[in-house]
């Protein structure tokens, strides 16, 4: 296992850990993980969920999205096969209608009669 970092430890001093990888069997696979600055000196490794995005060697766009990374991986495996999928629909995605900002359906309140024709008030018993 080999190690490789993304930025000094004196780059990020300020912040307390710097961003770094652990090569493991495969060349093209790294592990992204912390190494945070203790004050005694010595620095502690932890797993890193944060991706690419705290990495300050690489360039990210949310609305690219990331590099495909682990694909010469996965292919290697013989284990899986591509498909060309489906188009996106909004009714299959979730989304059937738009809804405004704060996720109601309706930005008004409907009145008690809209709530009666769809069967939602009680009739009182005689």
């Amino acid at each position: 296992m080999t190690q490789q970092d993304a930025s000094s430890r004196a780059e990020n001093a300020e912040f307390g850990w710097h961003k770094g990888y652990v090569a493991g069997s495969r060349p093209d696979l790294h592990v992204p993980v912390r190494r945070v600055h203790l004050t005694n000196g010595q620095d502690v490794t932890l797993y890193d969920t944060s991706g690419p995005y705290t990495d300050p060697t690489i360039e990210t766009d949310v609305r690219r999205g990331l590099a495909p990374l682990r694909q010469n991986w996965i292919v290697a495996r013989g284990d899986t096969e591509e498909y060309a999928g489906r188009p996106v629909r909004p009714r299959t995605t979730g989304s059937s209608t738009p809804r405004p900002a704060g996720g109601c359906a309706t930005s008004t309140r409907s009145s008690p009669a809209a709530h009666a024709s769809r069967g939602a008030v009680a009739r009182a018993s005689p």
